[in-house]
């Protein structure tokens, strides 16, 4: 049968254009979610739309953060200055800057006539003392038997100690500079005076060249051991009491990329510096240090209070207020083929870090609770729609 009304047919075409257009079909199939009984249903082109992922509470390591900025700093114990215990003439220097060196290491040595004068009036007061002891010995027995008297064996003991105490001393000087007191009981007396490495390490400075004349005690080069760096950090006092030894620190090293880095707390400060109003706070890196160097920038963060708690991904959780935050939830029994229903829940949060945020419930939630850790803010955008 032809239809000869032309305002029939005119709506019978647009019926079947509507019909066959795909695109159409598809907006009428993914019509906007509703909600029934205070729920938030979706169809399962919406829940695709929405590209909505699902997981559960779990239990991560959170805490309360402090954020501070510092500095890799060297321990007292991480270097050394080197100086000659005498006078003298640079004779060689055996290291270059930069270089590893290890403790007992030979750096330099010194022509130095005052070392060998040393070792001379050592030998001297050594024969010295021999005599003073034999002295010693005789009036002891002397005034033991009463053949002596008191005063003499007095001068012979109090000659010998004074002998003994330089003795000592000279020995012990000598041993600091280096020289083996075997060696030089013998009469074996050292040329020149060495510079050994106290530790292990790297040399940092060299103050001195071959021909340089030194004198006592003037540094000739610095070793330090980088394996030792601490974190040097400048918390501010307002969040000091909140700093403990043993806590943990996640840093960061500006020229080392965004890799993050452990350590712990060794020692708090007590002085506020009066320019700044930060406490100085030591930690321990417990990562390998790599090309860390002493004096690199330090951003980190000091994790305080922290325990295992309830945590979600911080997406799952949105913001519904100033203060007022949910989550979405299903479950199973709220899923079949005429769409999923999503429920809305207020949630009291805690501590954020890495990614997670502690979180617990004024009232249960199913255990079977299927939460929403992505696509929730498609979900809350929807049901306020769907309120307006």
């Amino acid at each position: 049968m032809s239809i000869k009304n032309p305002i029939i047919k005119l709506i019978a075409l647009l019926m079947i254009a509507a019909c066959s257009n795909p695109r159409e079909a598809e907006k009428t199939e993914s019509s906007a979610p509703t909600i029934v009984n205070g729920e938030l249903i979706l169809s399962s082109k919406q829940l695709s739309y929405a590209h909505v992922e699902y997981g559960s509470i779990q239990k991560h390591r959170l805490s309360n953060d402090v954020n501070a900025r510092g500095e890799l700093v060297l321990p007292v114990n991480a270097k050394a200055d080197l100086v000659s215990l005498y006078p003298g003439i640079i004779k060689s220097v055996y290291a270059r800057q930069g270089a590893r060196v290890v403790k007992g290491q030979l750096l330099a040595s010194l022509n130095s006539p005052a070392f060998i004068e040393a070792q001379q009036y050592y030998l001297m007061v050594k024969n010295q003392l021999g005599m003073l002891e034999q002295e010693y010995e005789r009036q002891k027995e002397l005034n033991k038997d009463k053949i002596a008297s008191d005063k003499y064996y007095q001068k012979a003991l109090s000659g010998y100690n004074v002998a003994l105490a330089e003795y000592t001393g000279l020995a012990l000087q000598l041993e600091m500079a280096g020289v083996k007191k075997e060696s030089l009981d013998a009469g074996e007396i050292t040329a020149a005076l060495q510079i050994i490495s106290p530790l292990s390490g790297h040399i940092e400075h060299i103050d001195a060249n071959p021909g340089k004349y030194v004198m006592q005690d003037e540094r000739l080069m610095q070793v330090i051991n980088r394996d030792q760096l601490l974190v040097e950090l400048n918390v501010f006092e307002k969040d000091i009491m909140k700093i403990a030894s043993g806590q943990r620190v996640t840093f960061k090293l500006s020229n080392l990329g965004s890799k993050p880095y452990e350590a712990k707390i060794v020692s708090v400060g007590n002085i506020v510096r009066k320019d700044t109003r930060v406490v100085k706070v030591l930690a321990e890196i417990s990562d390998d240090q790599g090309r860390m160097l002493p004096g690199m920038f330090v951003a980190s963060e000091i994790h305080t209070g922290e325990d295992e708690v309830d945590a979600l991904p911080e997406e799952a959780v949105l913001r519904m207020g100033n203060d007022d935050y949910v989550i979405f939830y299903t479950t199973p029994s709220r899923q079949g083929e005429e769409g999923t229903s999503f429920i809305s829940v207020p949630v009291i949060t805690g501590n954020i870090e890495d990614g997670y945020i502690e979180v617990s419930f004024p009232e249960e939630i199913p255990t079977d609770a299927m939460i929403v850790i992505k696509g929730g803010y498609y979900l809350k955008t929807e049901l306020a729609k769907q309120q307006e």
